[in-house]
């Protein structure tokens, strides 16, 4: 066996065993500077969050804004207290299934702080001060949730039609709500606004000298979505 591993080792030119020890220590140099500046956390849990069940909005504002004010609880999530329970059944599985997310966060207030972030526009950090979170953790909760929205109503307010009689039915429709003879959905564009992402350069810069990327949609003649440039 010893005569074997000498031969194969005779057989690497010296200049490959060179190259190779070089990328070892290059590697090795890299963990350990990565290791020496790895940020390390002050608190598990900052002074601030520790009474988030007490001081937290979850507690003293959405839970009795739903129970007791509708009217700002809709302008608050722009859906209805039914809407909103009835998109908590739907996604309430996935969100228990998701071993990701944080567990000292219910699905409920995990939803409030999706939809805290999708209605009111605000910042990230501020929903973590408002709710008595970490910015990490609240981050990790916005992106998750997209993520199981989509997965979930997707399937059933987004559906492309599949076949030439599902196309056909939306052409008659159209044909017969708005005397439009051959149309199979009205098609209209938004600019989101983002963040330009590093070295994009001019890519998303649109004429309101601002950043922005298109979203496409189409609807059939019930105003209902069947395309978008996200699919």
């Amino acid at each position: 066996m010893r005569t074997q591993n000498r031969t194969a080792r005779e057989r690497l030119p010296s200049s490959l065993i060179w190259i190779l020890c070089g990328m070892g220590i290059l590697l090795g140099t890299y963990c350990y500077f990565r290791w020496k500046t790895r940020i390390v956390r002050s608190y598990k849990v900052r002074v601030i969050n520790r009474n988030r069940k007490q001081q937290g909005f979850y507690n003293t504002m959405f839970l009795p804004m739903k129970r007791n004010d509708p009217s700002q609880f809709f302008k608050y999530t722009r859906m209805s207290v039914p809407a909103f329970d009835k998109l908590l059944h739907m996604i309430e599985p996935k969100i228990i299934n998701n071993k990701q997310l944080p567990d000292h966060v219910c699905p409920e207030e995990r939803l409030a702080v999706a939809l805290h972030y999708f209605s009111q526009g605000t910042s990230m950090q501020s929903i973590a001060w408002t709710y008595h979170l970490g910015h990490t953790t609240v981050h990790k909760i916005t992106k998750d949730i997209s993520v199981i929205l989509w997965d979930v109503l997707s399937p059933n307010y987004l559906k492309t039609p599949c076949s030439k009689e599902e196309w056909r039915d939306i052409s008659k429709l159209f044909y017969k709500k708005c005397n439009f003879p051959n149309c199979v959905g009205a098609l209209d564009g938004k600019h989101i606004n983002i963040q330009a992402p590093p070295h994009s350069r001019s890519q998303y810069f649109n004429d309101k000298k601002g950043f922005s990327i298109v979203l496409m949609a189409s609807c059939d003649a019930d105003y209902n979505f069947i395309l978008s440039s996200n699919l």
